[in-house]
């Protein structure tokens, strides 16, 4: 027999759960004029009275016998243990059908469970085939079973229970239930979290043990590892941070939000493709905050914060033009301005710049080719203002340490031949020259173009179908030994793996919330599509940043919020210059499909 361990009888994780599950409460919650019904009892008396439930009996008909268990059903969802037990033990079980014998062995255990004793229910438990029950007495019996488990000190077993019943119940319960599985796998010994019976068991144990890193500077990184390793399990590590209760809890520590965004004009589309994810998110949280919206391509930036202020607004979401973030940083700002887009080298007390900066993009491929031992490297771009942007981001960030950038090659995306400029990138206009020199003293000479042997990888700014081109001509010239690391601009973040297979063994580093699995806080790409199926490819990242922004928004005062959160546009954090930035993941393509690497 297993002694019934104290720390879980007065646990009050436990104590929730009993009052939740079993509809019983403390001992408030009972009949104050009603001392315990077996109090009085010897233990070998206790244990008869227990088992008999056909004392005075009086012939009963089916009808009244139903009647009967409906209301030993409401005296247990009011917390009456002692009126339930009463009303039980006048059941002539006899004549029940074998329906009704299931169910009151069902109500026999929960009222058994609400007076502690769990081995004499697990005794009831086990006379009951779950297959046979109803959804709801299925979770009644799966809440009871893991119950007495955790009473009698049955760690795993009380686990096991409780996944089978967190398949029961409905989304809205599930949080809770994780959590109850997860507290109830944290009590097992280190050593027994390595031995499971199953996949989804093993997928528990090891979130479990991941749970007690929840501090760690890697937790995010340690969340999406584990759910590549377990891509189809039902739990969600991200509440591990607690985010599902700050995004339902609903802070609102800003009352009314102003939104200060184009509504004709060349942004106009990339403003209401970051409205359509911000206003999603309001919706799905059933958020309370009050919002004003202001267009920008009718008035000044300057006149519209301040009539904002004038109108109650807590907090400026907005602007997304440079110019009109550049015209706002020269007033005086009495409330917070989370900006949508970043100006280099802008600082100024209550203006907060997010953006889904290049400087970002570039930042990470070039570490990730760094790490990846990478240290002589060729760049290529596009012949523009963009394109010098990103070269200046590709050799800051390389120049940072050992490794020299060997060449760089720009083309004009209006040439759809990019042949003469790989030639140059490779060297191989060169070996054409030296070929030629060559030939002229020998006859017959076979010509072996050359590649250069001076250079590791390429980092490639460049669109998709422009990448499309290049990349098969780098094959073409053999220059499989050389890595090439895009710029995210590559991707559509939709899977095409007929048109991508062009892009195949490129690596590139884009935002979690393209990926399976990467993201999986509220409004994953998969599960938002009725919000984003009308916008275009090319402004899916701004739906993407209108989740984060709205969740930044309405935590906005909470300095721990914004470290390392797990965002649909990168794991997000606040620089000292009020900047935020984003951590990107990093995926390759093969066979036409995106893999995240880890």
């Amino acid at each position: 027999m297993h002694s019934k361990p104290k720390f879980l009888l007065h646990s009050i994780f436990l104590t929730y759960l009993l009052s939740s599950f079993l509809g019983c409460g403390s001992n408030s919650h009972r009949s104050k004029d009603k001392s315990h019904p077996f109090e009085h009892l010897s233990p070998s008396t206790r244990q008869k009275s227990l088992n008999n439930n056909q004392i005075n009996i009086s012939p009963q008909s089916k009808e009244e016998i139903g009647l009967r268990l409906k209301d030993i059903v409401s005296l247990i969802a009011s917390g009456d243990g002692i009126s339930a037990k009463e009303k039980a033990d006048t059941i002539d079980t006899k004549t029940l059908s074998d329906s009704q014998y299931t169910q009151l062995n069902l109500l026999f255990a929960q009222i058994l469970l609400n007076f502690g004793e769990a081995e004499q229910s697990l005794e009831k438990l086990r006379r009951i085939n779950p297959d046979t029950l109803d959804q709801d007495n299925k979770i009644n019996f799966y809440q009871s079973l893991a119950f007495a488990n955790s009473l009698i000190g049955n760690t795993l077993k009380s686990a096991n229970a409780r996944i089978v019943l967190h398949h029961l119940l409905p989304k809205v319960k599930q949080p809770e239930s994780q959590a109850a599985i997860l507290e109830t796998l944290s009590l097992l010994p280190e050593p027994d979290l390595t031995h499971a019976e199953n996949i989804e068991l093993s997928g528990w144990m090891s979130l479990a043990k991941l749970s007690k890193l929840v501090n760690q500077p890697d937790f995010i990184d340690l969340t999406r590892q584990w759910r590549f390793e377990f891509p189809d399990h039902v739990a969600n590590p991200e509440a591990l941070a607690h985010q599902s209760n700050l995004i339902k809890s609903v802070l609102n520590n800003f009352k009314t939000i102003a939104i200060l965004l184009p509504q004709s004009g060349p942004y106009a589309e990339a403003s209401n493709a970051f409205l359509s994810g911000f206003m999603a998110c309001h919706d799905v949280t059933q958020s309370k905050i009050n919002l004003l919206y202001y267009d920008t391509s009718k008035s000044t930036t300057e006149n519209l914060y301040q009539t904002a202020v004038s109108e109650g607004a807590s907090l400026i979401v907005g602007p997304l033009e440079k110019e009109s973030i550049t015209s706002l940083s020269k007033l005086t700002l009495n409330i917070p301005v989370l900006a949508l887009n970043h100006i280099e080298g802008l600082f100024k007390d209550n203006l907060y710049q997010f953006a889904l900066s290049p400087i970002d993009e570039a930042e990470q491929i070039v570490d990730k080719a760094r790490s990846d031992g990478h240290i002589n490297i060729l760049t290529l771009i596009p012949e523009s203002t963009v394109g010098d942007r990103t070269q200046k981001y590709f050799s800051e960030n390389w120049n940072k340490s050992e490794g020299r950038i060997v060449e760089s090659q720009s083309f004009n995306p209006k040439n759809n031949d990019y042949t003469t400029t790989l030639k140059k990138l490779l060297n191989l206009d060169e070996s054409e020259i030296r070929y030629q020199n060559i030939s002229k003293s020998f006859q017959n000479l076979q010509y072996r173009p050359r590649i250069r042997q001076d250079s590791q990888a390429i980092l490639l700014s460049a669109k998709s179908q422009e990448v499309r081109m290049i990349n098969p001509l780098l094959k073409f010239f053999k220059a499989d030994d050389i890595k090439t690391y895009a710029m995210p601009t590559l991707y559509s973040g939709l899977p095409d793996p007929i048109s991508n297979a062009d892009l195949n063994d490129i690596v590139f580093c884009d935002i979690p919330w393209f990926f399976d699995n990467a993201y999986t806080g509220l409004l994953s790409m998969n599960t938002s599509k009725e919000y984003w199926h009308n916008i275009s490819n090319e402004y899916l990242r701004l739906f993407a940043m209108g989740i984060d922004t709205f969740q930044l928004s309405t935590h906005y005062d909470d300095p721990n919020y914004i470290q390392q959160y797990p965002g649909a546009t990168g794991s997000l954090s606040l620089t000292n210059t009020n900047t935020i930035k984003r951590k990107l993941m990093c995926a390759v393509f093969k066979q036409g499909n995106a893999e995240v690497l880890f």
